[in-house]
């Protein structure tokens, strides 16, 4: 099959409705978990490689809240059934009684096109761009 400029569409589609899924209040993991193929293997800083889909629904739920979730693609090249994602993402962390910090990350994802036509994470890598920058206390904590 050949890799189209709707095949590279699709791809930005779905990375922008992780996104939105990933900034929800409350967030649904599970949700952003089912875009990952069930044996996708993620590579984050200073972690041993999570391997499967529930590991990397386990790894998202242990983020702590955040707002300001951006993703800004770079390119996304393919041949066939795979497909590759580069680009920089942003975000700031909310930490309650805690300063609050600004994330730049680079990352690098590989689609791969699956049976039923669609196009899920096959592994993915992602590092800091910088430092993340502290902006200040966070939000009071609030007994409800």
């Amino acid at each position: 099959m050949r890799f189209t400029d709707e095949d590279r569409e699709t791809i930005y589609r779905a990375g922008e409705e992780f996104a939105k899924n990933a900034s929800a209040i409350p967030r649904n993991d599970r949700a952003s978990a089912a875009y990952y193929e069930h044996d996708a293997i993620m590579l984050a800083p200073g972690q041993a490689p999570i391997v499967g889909g529930a590991a990397i629904e386990k790894f998202l739920s242990a983020f702590p809240p955040f707002s300001d979730y951006r993703l800004e693609v770079a390119e996304i090249q393919g041949d066939g059934d795979l497909a590759f994602e580069r680009g920089t993402a942003s975000m700031t962390t909310i930490l309650l009684q805690e300063p609050t910090n600004a994330w730049r990350i680079n990352y690098i994802v590989v689609w791969r096109r699956q049976v039923d036509g669609s196009w899920k994470v096959a592994r993915e890598v992602f590092t800091p761009a910088a430092k993340p920058e502290t902006k200040g206390p966070g939000p009071e904590k609030r007994n409800l």
